[in-house]
């Protein structure tokens, strides 16, 4: 039977039967993510995002929340903040043709006969 923890903000830690640790976040009845990982990972993770939640409510320039976030995570761990700098290296990269070759392709394609007078942003989630 699998132990768990529920937070407030929604969160759920829990070990599965083959002794896996899980980090789940359920909003309005679904699943928003389920991450499976050693226990190293599960406190990275958790850490991760109080550290970035407050970067968002306390610092608005992205790179200094960048620094931030590397500053309050290199204090845990400085794998983990190096780590969240390889993650977020790989948000902020420049984008290159096949990244968007996808999106291309759906529209020119026959799926795509419906989707008229839209604008689309294949951006990666980056405004």
């Amino acid at each position: 039977m699998p132990v768990g923890l529920r937070t407030k903000d929604g969160l759920n830690i829990h070990i599965a039967d083959d002794g896996s640790y899980h980090f789940t976040f359920y909003e309005r009845g679904k699943l928003g993510f389920d991450r499976s990982g050693s226990l190293d990972d599960l406190l990275y993770w958790y850490c991760e995002s109080v550290v970035t939640r407050q970067a968002a409510k306390w610092v608005g320039d992205r790179a200094e929340r960048f620094n931030y976030e590397y500053q309050v995570l290199s204090q845990f761990d400085t794998g983990w903040a190096k780590r969240r700098v390889r993650e977020l290296a790989t948000l902020f990269r420049d984008g290159q043709p096949e990244d968007i070759a996808a999106t291309v392709s759906f529209l020119v394609g026959p799926d795509g006969g419906w989707v008229n007078g839209q604008t689309l942003r294949p951006n990666g989630g980056i405004i």
